[in-house]
């Protein structure tokens, strides 16, 4: 029996106990309980996880899933480690608003965790809303966003014929490029009503279709590159930004921000000294708008004026009541670390955070899954 085999069956095997354990959970608790963990409410930044399914050729590489989510709130992942007694793993827990795993359809994460939020936008309960994902590399931070702007361009003219103004930039570093006119270079300055630039291109929607359309031209217009992750890996952050301004309906401003991914040095020693570059500028600017969230949640004073990308942010995350993160998550047990960082994150802005002691803290609701004492294998990743 090979060594991936072995530890591909002990992680079965743990996954499967806890899996257990959970389902016994959660028949004690009532289905008013359960279905509300799952909706969106009018408080605080709310966080959802969704991890893709494994690849095809993470399978045949033998790469196993170390993550789990438990719904309709719990994560779970696992962590690899090496003991005294051998290698094991550690189970990490993490209580998120939702979790989705890698069967759920857009339109379930979409009626859920971003429709109340519209409702709420058109309704002139918030006057901004903002949706944000994060997580690393080829994690599905794309897709999600995707799917969730399908659905919402339906959404947004329902009871109204009133046009939606849009614009799309893309910042990488301390530069930022208009993505409706060609990748034009901006000149960003504050104004009264968040960051602008004098010949940043708008245009205008008056129904699904147009809008549809303008979307996906923004985000094919984005700058790509071949990662080890990714075949093109997205190399700055999108900022979409839909406004609807006039009398007979309440104004309102949808920020959709689908960040850069994430990625540790190591993952880039085998790129061009460009992309290296971009992964330095991008993991930058994710720091800074993590210390921002963090500070605005703890109702600290924010270091917006860190980066390019958290002073274009001010505006839209001025208040938190009408934001929600998606952290997206790989499942394969080759990107651990990067799982384990994103789900730490997402707890901690979540305000569920039971087994955080903050940003930086680490998970204290962690018990390790000890193989038998017997067997000496090593980790082949």
């Amino acid at each position: 029996m090979t060594k991936q085999t072995i530890l591909g069956r002990r992680l079965k095997e743990a996954q499967e106990k806890t899996a257990r354990k959970r389902q016994r959970q959660l028949s004690t608790q009532s289905v008013d309980t359960l279905q509300g963990d799952t909706t969106i409410t009018e408080s605080g930044l709310k966080v959802f996880a969704r991890v893709r399914p494994i690849l095809v050729e993470e399978t045949e590489a033998l790469h196993y899933g170390c993550v789990d989510m438990m719904e309709p709130n719990v994560a779970q992942m696992y962590q690899p480690i090496v003991r005294y007694i051998g290698p094991t793993w550690v189970l990490n827990t993490f209580e998120l608003d939702a979790t989705f795993g890698p069967e759920a359809r857009d339109e379930d994460i979409y009626s859920s965790q971003i429709e109340p939020l519209i409702d709420r936008m058109l309704a002139g309960k918030v006057d901004r809303a903002t949706i944000l994902a994060y997580g690393q590399t080829g994690s599905g931070k794309t897709h999600t966003v995707t799917g969730i702007q399908k659905n919402l361009v339906t959404h947004l003219f329902q009871n109204s014929t009133t046009d939606i103004e849009i614009s799309a930039i893309e910042i990488m570093g301390t530069t930022a490029k208009d993505l409706l006119a060609d990748g034009a270079p901006l000149v960003l300055r504050e104004t009264g009503k968040g960051m602008a630039a004098h010949n940043m291109k708008f245009l205008t929607a008056s129904d699904p279709s147009e809008l549809d359309s303008i979307l996906t031209v923004a985000s094919a217009s984005r700058t790509t590159a071949a990662t080890a992750k990714n075949d093109t890996s997205s190399r700055s952050h999108l900022v979409v930004q839909l406004r609807r301004e006039g009398t007979a309906e309440p104004a309102w401003l949808l920020t959709i921000v689908d960040l850069a991914g994430s990625e540790r040095a190591a993952d880039s020693t085998g790129h061009s000294p460009e992309v290296m570059r971009q992964t330095i500028e991008n993991n930058k600017h994710l720091a800074s708008l993590k210390a921002c969230i963090a500070a605005a949640t703890a109702g600290k004073v924010a270091p917006w004026r860190d980066s390019l990308l958290t002073r274009y942010l001010r505006h839209p995350l001025a208040t938190l009541d009408g934001a929600v993160l998606a952290a997206c998550v790989a499942p394969s047990v080759v990107d651990w670390s990067h799982s384990l960082n994103t789900l730490r994150y997402a707890e901690a802005f979540s305000g569920r955070s039971t087994s955080l002691t903050g940003v930086n803290g680490t998970s204290t609701n962690r018990k390790a899954v000890v193989p038998d004492k017997d067997s000496k294998v090593d980790f082949c990743w």
